[in-house]
């Protein structure tokens, strides 16, 4: 698991938003994880870097989470009823100043493009799929990804005043050109490789960019 863990902080080196106490919590959460063990991680505000670490935790650890169904429900839990600011940190409101901004999300996405990149068979979705999520998670018809809390997202009913992204993916002709034709379901721990060559930067945005949603 150590070669994980390098992995997750040579990218994040590489993303200028290096955190020491993020990496420690993803190595405390995969290595007790792999043993079987329970784990609470948390890390100053616990919305932001922690859920990173949790997330892709599940994705490397858990096959389920690299399905449609399994990946949805990680992005609901670990994202949206956990809390993390989409408000602030993608510019949404006049609020929102440069300080509070920051790509966390998009950080994650494109981690989980780098480990899929070296797992071509593991991960049901194709990175079309990444791409609708960093779409709509800046700008979007759809009121999955408005506000920064389930408790404002209830106050202000968007349940009844819009409708879910989810809705719109569940589309059986638009899900399958987000469908990986390569997929086998891989019940193994993924353990990315550390080699630099490996970790392709800026990619996910630019080879997705193209595409239209």
């Amino acid at each position: 698991m150590h070669t994980a863990i390098h992995f997750i902080q040579l990218h994040v080196m590489k993303q200028n938003t290096s955190d020491k106490s993020s990496t420690k919590c993803y190595y405390l959460s995969t290595s007790l994880l792999h043993v079987g063990n329970n784990v609470l991680v948390h890390g100053d505000s616990g919305r932001d870097l922690t859920l990173l670490a949790t997330s892709l935790a599940q994705v490397l650890l858990d096959p389920h989470c690299r399905t449609v169904t399994g990946f949805v429900g990680l992005i609901h839990r670990e994202w949206l009823d956990a809390g993390h600011p989409f408000s602030l940190r993608n510019g949404h409101t006049c609020l929102s100043t440069k300080k509070d901004q920051a790509p966390v999300f998009l950080l994650f996405l494109d981690c989980v493009y780098q480990v899929m990149r070296q797992y071509p068979c593991s991960f049901q979705i194709n990175h079309s799929f990444l791409h609708t999520l960093f779409v709509h998670s800046y700008f979007s018809s759809y009121g999955t990804f408005l506000y920064d809390t389930p408790r404002e997202r209830c106050k202000l009913k968007l349940h009844e005043k819009t409708q879910s992204l989810w809705s719109y993916l569940g589309d059986k002709k638009l899900l399958r050109t987000m469908l990986n034709p390569l997929y086998s379901h891989n019940e193994s721990v993924l353990i990315p490789s550390i080699v630099p060559q490996n970790i392709v930067g800026n990619i996910f945005v630019t080879k997705c960019g193209s595409n239209t949603v």
